[in-house]
């Protein structure tokens, strides 16, 4: 009796250390998937801002759509942040932002 009840505490601990390491890497991946997608938007919406102020004023209105777009998207994403990475990524929008606002593109990111 004395032996069951030792392995059943056992299987308990090594279970709940599992659930941890398993929470762990879901975590990780989590957060890496996200900060991934925030640099592809800022990204892209960093290309079409410097390509901006080179195109026709009959394709700036579709192409404003677009960064405005990816730009509430990565903030989206942004939101989802804590810490560190999110101060890191506040710095890209600002630098956004102000590319945006030198291009002629009026947009204010949200406050978080």
């Amino acid at each position: 009796m004395d032996l069951l009840f030792i392995l059943l505490v056992l299987g308990a601990i090594v279970a709940t250390v599992i659930g941890y390491v398993i929470w762990i890497v879901f975590f990780v991946w989590a957060v890496k998937k996200g900060v991934s997608a925030i640099q592809t938007d800022m990204d892209r919406a960093q290309k079409l801002i410097q390509a901006y102020g080179s195109l026709p004023i009959s394709a700036k209105a579709q192409r404003e759509g677009q960064i405005l777009q990816l730009l509430g998207q990565a903030n989206t994403h942004l939101q989802q942040l804590d810490g560190l990475r999110r101060q890191q990524y506040e710095v890209k929008v600002g630098e956004l932002h102000s590319m945006a606002a030198q291009a002629g593109i009026d947009w204010t990111p949200p406050s978080y």
